[in-house]
């Protein structure tokens, strides 16, 4: 991803239980693009109806919350 990606900055995949999630920082609203159609984006809308609950368009994009970081330390 940092070579298809380079507006990805950082990425986690998390867990707990049977649920999953991604936090992704993003550099800029075109790294934010860019992450939504790359690569790793592709491979999740392809599989996302068998594993997320509501599939791609009702299960991650409805889930998909924006924010600005506000203070970093």
């Amino acid at each position: 991803m940092n070579e298809t990606e380079p507006g990805t900055v950082l990425w986690f995949a998390l867990q707990a239980d049977d649920t999953l999630a991604i936090f992704d920082i993003l550099a800029d609203n075109s790294g934010r693009e860019a992450h939504f159609a790359g690569q790793v984006a592709g491979l999740l809308n392809d599989k996302a109806s068998e594993l997320v609950s509501g599939g791609w368009d009702d299960g991650v994009v409805a889930n998909v919350h924006n924010f600005d970081v506000l203070a970093i330390k």
